[in-house]
């Protein structure tokens, strides 16, 4: 089952170009956002 926070994290990485730009309109930390991509295993296609 698809979890939808953790793709809004990985989507504002993508929109935000920055795992910190992500966590501030997300209102979550950097970590916290990192964790959520390397849950998806895509890291190699984020930059």
């Amino acid at each position: 089952m698809l979890d939808y926070a953790l793709l809004e994290a990985l989507l504002a990485v993508e929109r935000e170009r920055s795992f910190e730009g992500a966590a501030r309109s997300l209102g979550i930390t950097s970590s916290a956002v990192l964790a959520a991509c390397l849950t998806f295993d895509c890291m190699d296609y984020l930059f």
